[in-house]
């Protein structure tokens, strides 16, 4: 009978530890990050922006996806827009800066928002900018912009979040609006 007496409970030593520690975890095999929980809690270990005693709901912030090895991600959060009065309005379109603009714009092959998975691998680096001023330099114009985020770099980047950089734009594309770079966006 292995040390149980009728009606009885079994005598604690005489249960495996393995028994006592399947029977009492039921880890969500997706959320969580192993099987072993907690002895006293229960609580399993779960994947970044999971929680749940065993794992299986996105905490505070995080929503569901697809995948088995990140099974909630972040949400992500638009920037601050800044708005711009009719004054500053007035006075950007007003400037004589887009004077020697031929008049003939090529297509703009550059995508403003959007970055899918396959768009992001094929790129050496990818930021997310607040474009802070602009220079008038000859011919170009020279954006200063700082870098919110940065999701991507390359080896030789110095695009670090939170650091000012710079970004050169011809005249005719600036016209072209492209890129659209606006300062206070």
């Amino acid at each position: 009978m292995n040390g149980a007496v009728r009606g009885r409970r079994p005598r604690r030593s005489s249960l495996t530890l393995t028994s006592q520690l399947s029977s009492a975890c039921e880890c969500h095999l997706i959320g969580s990050s192993g099987t072993v929980c907690h002895q006293v809690t229960g609580q399993c270990p779960c994947k970044d922006g999971v929680v749940g005693l065993t794992c299986n709901r996105c905490a505070k912030g995080y929503q569901q996806s697809r995948s088995p090895i990140a099974p909630c991600v972040k949400i992500p959060t638009m920037p601050e827009r800044k708005t711009v009065s009719p004054a500053q309005k007035s006075s950007i379109s007003s400037s004589n800066e887009y004077s020697e603009h031929d008049g003939t714009c090529e297509r703009c092959q550059i995508n403003k928002r959007r970055l899918n998975v396959k768009k992001f691998c094929k790129r050496d680096f990818a930021v997310l900018a607040f474009v802070q001023n602009r220079e008038l330099a000859g011919n170009r114009v020279k954006f200063t912009v700082l870098i919110r985020d940065t999701f991507k770099k390359s080896l030789d980047s110095s695009l670090l979040r939170g650091r000012t950089s710079y970004v050169s734009v011809s005249m005719n594309a600036l016209a072209c609006k492209c890129p659209s770079m606006r300062v206070g966006r």
